[in-house]
């Protein structure tokens, strides 16, 4: 089974000069609690770290995704929970399904952030099962409105109401301190270490002090486009310092020889155009393509040495961001025939016109820190709003990661190698004569998260 942490983070109080980081772990096991915050973890299959943060409303407590790619805030209350029910039905696509519930308003809380009825999801209804089962209660947005990004404004303007009334919790904090620049921050880091712990921390108006050059970072503007969202150019991509050619954009703002991407912490992983997936895995030596055709539906996927240390780098306002290689891929071991192998992470899809060319979850998110700028706008309107990222991976201590932890990790995991078993894949471009590998039927949920990877 893949491992799944969930990392809680807490927001800062703007008026101190600090971030509050707390820790999480991969493992099911309680430890001791943070101030404001409590630390377990959960685990599911194919997926990887997920982010979340604790927030009340109307006292009673809720642990929510946050979602840099929307902007409504729901949760799956119990049923004791009492609040402002407007009865209003609305459905909100999410995870490949839908959520469906209720309009509602309350007294929210966010670390020492306080929104008087804020409206919210009610949600009674949920058909992805992943949710509740991971112990999530919801999700908080922190992207920018829209009728198109947010159910709930969408569901009020088509009632009558006051669309106005669906603003979203972070610009009614805003609203409560207007003489301060709008701007949240966020730092994602990685479980893979051997002590299976990280640090992770979200600010609203204030910078984690571990990263205030982030201030001095290359403002990179938003790009316009049907949606409004965090999206930014991307300049190139290289592997081991050799450029991979960059395929041409389907969103038509993009400038000439570029590609649009959403930085969406609510995506665990990340999507790339199919020709840039392989261009990039293709020059890592002994990475496999291979088709898996488990189910009728052939779908390609690259096979990686677990022990590369490949750098991947990905340009993006002028500025080179190396991934480190425990981002690349995943361990996956074959239940059925007992071996092991590493995966990508990236997954190929088609992008969105004039939306979106890639999608960076937090598989790329992990290795920057990102400050977005809301600018001097309102929450529908993104003027002047900006992204600044400041490089967290270091090339030459993330090769080292890779033999202290990925290798001391496959010593716990059956012997890698080839198996006669499971489903027939069939090879692609294959480099460093590595052996064709077989993956099992399970492999294929890789494939199913896609449709709810930007939320």
């Amino acid at each position: 089974m893949w491992l799944f942490a969930v990392l809680f983070l807490l927001a800062a109080v703007a008026e101190r000069p600090y971030a509050l980081v707390v820790q999480g772990t991969r493992f099911l096991q309680s430890r001791d609690q943070q101030p404001g915050a409590t630390l377990q973890a959960v685990a599911l299959e194919g997926i990887d770290v997920r982010y979340t943060t604790n927030l009340t409303i109307n006292g009673q407590s809720f642990k929510v995704l946050i979602d840099t790619g929307s902007s409504d805030l729901w949760v799956i209350p119990p049923s004791s929970f009492i609040f402002d029910n407007t009865g209003i039905p609305i459905l909100a696509p999410f995870a490949g399904g839908n959520v469906s519930g209720t309009i509602g308003f309350g007294s929210v809380e966010l670390g020492t952030y306080k929104v008087n009825q804020q409206v919210f999801q009610n949600a009674t209804f949920i058909d992805v099962a992943l949710v509740q089962s991971l112990g999530i209660d919801g999700l908080i947005g922190l992207a920018f409105e829209s009728i198109e990004t947010s159910p709930i404004t969408a569901t009020l303007q088509a009632n009558g109401s006051n669309p106005t009334l669906g603003n979203p919790f972070l610009f009614n904090i805003f609203d409560q301190t207007p003489g301060q620049d709008n701007f949240i921050g966020i730092s994602l880091s990685r479980t893979g270490d051997l002590e299976d712990t990280a640090d992770a921390s979200f600010t609203i108006n204030e910078l984690d002090p571990t990263y205030t050059a982030v201030a001095n970072a290359p403002t990179i503007p938003l790009l316009s486009g049907t949606l409004n969202r965090w999206r930014i150019a991307v300049d190139s991509f290289s592997v081991d310092g050799v450029d991979v050619p960059l395929p041409s954009s389907v969103v038509s703002t993009a400038p000439a020889g570029k590609l649009a991407t959403v930085l969406d912490t609510g995506t665990p992983t990340a999507s790339l155009p199919s020709p840039l997936i392989d261009s990039i895995f293709s020059k890592i030596p002994g990475s496999l393509l291979t088709v898996v055709d488990g189910s009728g539906s052939p779908s390609p996927l690259w096979t990686v040495p677990c022990n590369t240390t490949s750098i991947v780098s990905v340009g993006m306002g002028g500025q080179p961001f190396p991934i480190h290689p425990l981002d690349l891929t995943e361990i996956f071991v074959n239940n059925v025939t007992n071996v092991v192998t590493c995966v990508a992470q990236w997954f190929a899809a088609p992008g969105s016109p004039d939306d979106f060319d890639m999608i960076f979850g937090d598989s790329f998110m992990r290795n920057f820190y990102s400050v977005f700028n809301f600018g001097a706008s309102v929450s529908q309107a993104p003027t002047g709003s900006s992204v600044q990222l400041l490089s967290q991976t270091n090339p030459t201590s993330a090769k080292t990661d890779v033999i202290n932890v990925r290798m001391a990790q496959l010593t716990e995991q059956p012997p890698t190698g080839q198996s006669s078993a499971g489903p027939s894949p069939t090879a692609g471009a294959k480099h460093g004569g590595q052996a064709g590998l077989m993956v099992s039927h399970s492999i294929l949920f890789l494939f199913s998260i896609l449709p709810f990877l930007l939320l």
